[in-house]
């Protein structure tokens, strides 16, 4: 057997037979390594490789024109008729098409499907590249055509084949199915976008024959343009302009009038990205730092096995120089260390392999089903490459590095020596070198992971400005299509068929479920709709857009939703319609910023023709869970309730009592057969569903936090015992001539001290530097937090104090004479 293939089998015996060695290497080269090939396979995905049904990504432009409302709130301007004409007035540049995502259901043969639903121009497909398998082209669309994806068709085909020209019903409206097209799933989207997809179609040539009302929004979000030529253009001047001309030639006289006053205190933004930018949106700075995050644990991880291969092949100094004497080559001594070692990184590999697979089986769960393209996560080729290139890397540095003290000059001494005071022959400058830079590592990793916690749990854990309880939210989906446009043709709300629907849903609710209390005929404080309105009038010439909300005389009480001023509605005000609202505190400083709480009480505002008076003002509340950065727009709590498609009751239980759609849905069916579906919704469980994406963040962050905290006690804790176990022999001389105990550990202190001061010094100047530079291109992140900061290097240095301490003081407390007679 030859000496290279003894190396390789005593590498795998050292498996088992040393796993001080193996398993810290295994696990902890594995777990990194997970890390990162999850995080390679999610980046080179979304950021590299071309996306299903887009095949002209890399030339395609969107851009996104509108009022702004706040940062992150604007109202789009165009819609099929101002699209239509912007693609014959500017067909020079390219085509300009739209398209928009959201999550539905859809009933067909009896069966119901969760679908996304795209609203589309009906020159999308050419403009995104998109394939039509089946069917009538999309340029040829109605009103009631629908299209299909091919993954919908083949879910349907398994119960019918026939697809083409079945009725399909969406939202209680029937469509006919006229066509198939493949999957599109890089469209930006606020939900996740299903394979299961319908097509509604635009036509831009029926479009352009619609004369123009000037109405101030408009249907799409954003504009995708396919260039001709892909030479820089003046796109956001174009658009501009084009705007500018198309409202003082099409608009109406009295609504250009309203849409200017709108534009001075909301001007229009302009914004122009590449599709995959826009896509991705934060995701792609996000993810660059998270590379950058487990790169960081990478390099950690590995300057704490290096220390330890340091340490383990130092204790074999003597076997090197006896095979340096014999007529070995120090490459021939790597290449037998490497093959030693091979075993060990091959498992670490397969370790990092599946744990990575593991990984990306999770992200629909760590991500909330909100990164754009998981079902085409996978692990690839250049996951497979960097598996084991990084290892067998690894492998070479640490096999080079292992006999960085041996030397011929040293030969004869570490032949002859007896290895007392071998601590003193010893060079540490390395295995210190190393530790300083993983100090440096921990304060850049540690700084940035604690900022994005405190973001991730102020998003989770902030004042909502109320309290849900056991609430339960039901909705009812009305099936008679005449029957709404019957309701909602009422006025007013008192005295109305809604109404009295709605009394009499909240008699057979209480019925049916025992202590039960209907708080409002509408929605919750926490909802998934948001309704918006806006007035301008003479008493307040500016713009105002709030948040239409719904009162009743027991809501503000049920949900603890304080008054500031004022008191709510009384059930005479709500039976009478007297026109009183209540305000919140952000509509009271709008409309009134010079008068105090209590004089706005008793105040009109013209929020329609008719003025309403202020009874009363309450704290601001936030409507959706889970935003870092949540809008608040003005508030205004009326009881002229409207009808919506559906109809909703918030409901509030006892603590520990569940309600689900199973245990009243037949009662309401059998007492209202012009109803459709009941689904039944915990706010509770909607504020879980809301903050999930940021509570993993904040699982995954202090896990990275820990983890780091983890890799650089243990790093420092292994130099220690290093270097104490080295320097046993002259601590116990030390000991024997009258040191003390609490000398020597001043004496071990002393050492570590300026590497401490070194690290934290470098990564937390790093760390301020670093930070400031990503916000500028991140604004998502949250200011730098000192005090934050400040108790965070505190924290560190009390673990490396600890763990210098404790190993140090283990040795100490042995008996000298013991540690002499042992050297």
């Amino acid at each position: 057997m030859s000496l290279y293939q003894k190396a390789l089998f005593t590498g795998i015996g050292k498996i088992f037979t040393l796993p001080r060695l193996s398993i810290p290497l295994i696990l902890t080269l594995g777990l990194t390594l997970g890390a990162l090939l999850s995080v390679l396979a999610i980046t080179n995905t979304l950021i590299f490789k071309p996306m299903q049904g887009v095949k002209n990504a890399n030339s395609l432009k969107i851009i996104q024109y509108g009022l702004s409302v706040s940062i992150d709130m604007r109202i789009p301007f165009f819609d099929s008729i101002r699209l239509a004409q912007l693609n014959k007035d500017y067909a020079q540049i390219g085509d300009w098409a739209a398209i928009t995502a959201s999550t539905t259901q859809a009933k067909i043969n009896d069966n119901h499907y969760k679908i996304t639903r795209y609203n589309a121009s009906s020159n999308i497909l050419q403009v995104l590249g998109t394939r039509l398998i089946q069917g009538q082209d999309v340029t040829t669309a109605n009103e009631n055509n629908i299209w299909i994806s091919s993954s919908f068709a083949e879910k349907i085909g398994k119960k019918d084949t026939d697809i083409i020209g079945k009725t399909i019903t969406i939202e209680n409206k029937d469509y006919i199915i006229v066509g198939i097209i493949e999957d599109l799933l890089a469209v930006k989207a606020r939900s996740k976008i299903l394979p299961t997809q319908v097509w509604l179609i635009d036509n831009l040539k029926k479009a352009a024959s619609i004369t123009e009302q000037g109405e101030i929004g408009g249907s799409y979000t954003e504009l995708i343009l396919n260039p001709h030529q892909q030479k820089e253009t003046h796109l956001k001047q174009n658009i501009t302009e084009w705007v500018d001309n198309y409202m003082k030639t099409k608009f109406p006289e009295d609504k250009l009038k309203i849409f200017q006053s709108f534009a001075q205190s909301m001007p229009s933004k302009i914004v122009e990205k590449t599709y995959r930018d826009n896509l991705l949106g934060n995701t792609k700075t996000l993810l660059i730092i998270l590379l950058i995050a487990v790169v960081g644990l990478l390099i950690m991880a590995t300057l704490n096995l290096l220390n330890l291969f340091i340490v383990h092949y130092q204790t074999r100094k003597k076997e090197f120089a006896l095979q340096i004497s014999l007529g070995s080559t120090l490459n021939k001594l790597r290449s037998l260390i490497f093959l030693e070692n091979l075993p060990c990184f091959i498992l670490s590999s397969i370790t990092g392999l599946l744990i990575s697979a593991w990984l990306i089986k999770a992200l629909p769960y760590i991500s909330n089903s909100k990164l754009p393209l998981l079902e085409n996560i996978v692990i690839d080729n250049t996951s497979l490459f960097f598996t084991l290139v990084i290892p067998l890397g690894l492998n070479f540095i640490f096999s080079a590095l292992a006999l960085y003290s041996v030397n011929k000059e040293v030969i004869a001494i570490n032949l002859s020596g007896s290895g007392k005071g071998s601590a003193t022959q010893s060079n540490h400058w390395l295995s210190k070198s190393l530790m300083v830079l993983q100090l440096a590592l921990a304060s850049i990793l540690l700084t940035g992971s604690v900022m994005l916690a405190l973001q991730s749990y102020h998003a989770v854990y902030q004042d909502m400005g109320y309290h849900l309880g056991n609430s339960y939210e039901i909705q009812i989906n009305g099936r008679d299509k005449s029957w709404q446009q019957k309701v909602n043709k009422d006025i007013t709300y008192q005295g109305s068929e809604l109404q009295s629907i709605h009394q009499q849903l909240t008699k057979t609710v209480e019925t049916q479920i025992t202590n039960s209390k209907v708080i409002i005929n509408s929605f919750g404080p926490l909802a998934n709709i948001f309704m918006t309105r806006s007035f301008i009038n003479n008493d307040h010439p500016q713009p105002v857009i709030f948040q239409e909300r719904y009162l009743s005389k027991d809501y503000f009480k049920a949900f603890k939703i304080p008054f500031i001023a004022g008191s709510n509605l009384s059930t005479e005000q709500i039976k009478s319609n007297d026109n009183s609202v209540i305000i919140d505190q952000t509509m009271a400083k709008v409309m009134f910023p010079k008068l105090s709480y209590s004089e706005i009480i008793g105040k009109e505002i013209g929020i329609s023709e008719i003025p309403s008076k202020v009874n009363g003002i309450v704290k601001n509340t936030i409507f959706t869970a889970g935003d870092t950065s949540p809008i608040v727009l003005p508030s205004v709590y009326v009881a002229d309730i409207r009808q919506h498609t559906f109809i909703t009751l918030t409901v509030i239980l006892p603590d520990g009592k569940n309600l689900s759609a199973s245990m009243i849905a037949p009662a309401i069916k059998k007492a209202f057969p012009q109803l459709g579906d009941v689904k039944v919704t915990s706010l509770q469980a909607r504020k879980l569903e809301q903050t999930l994406s940021e509570r993993i963040s904040l699982w995954i962050i202090i896990t990275i936090t820990v983890l780091t905290l983890f890799l650089a006690a243990i790093g420092i804790s292994g130099l220690t015992q290093m270097t104490t176990n080295q320097r046993q022999y002259e601590l116990a001389i030390r000991m024997a001539t009258g040191a003390s105990q609490s000398r020597l550990v001043n004496f071990i202190l002393k050492d570590a001290l300026w590497m401490l001061f070194i690290g934290l010094g470098v990564g937390f100047i790093a760390a301020v530097w670093l930070y400031q530079q990503v916000k500028t291109q991140l604004t998502i992140l949250p200011n730098f937090s000192w005090q934050a900061s400040t108790i965070l290097d505190i924290s560190l240095v009390i673990i490396v104090l600890l763990s210098v301490l404790i190993p140090a003081w283990r040795v100490i407390r042995t008996d000298p004479m013991q540690a002499l007679r042992e050297e």
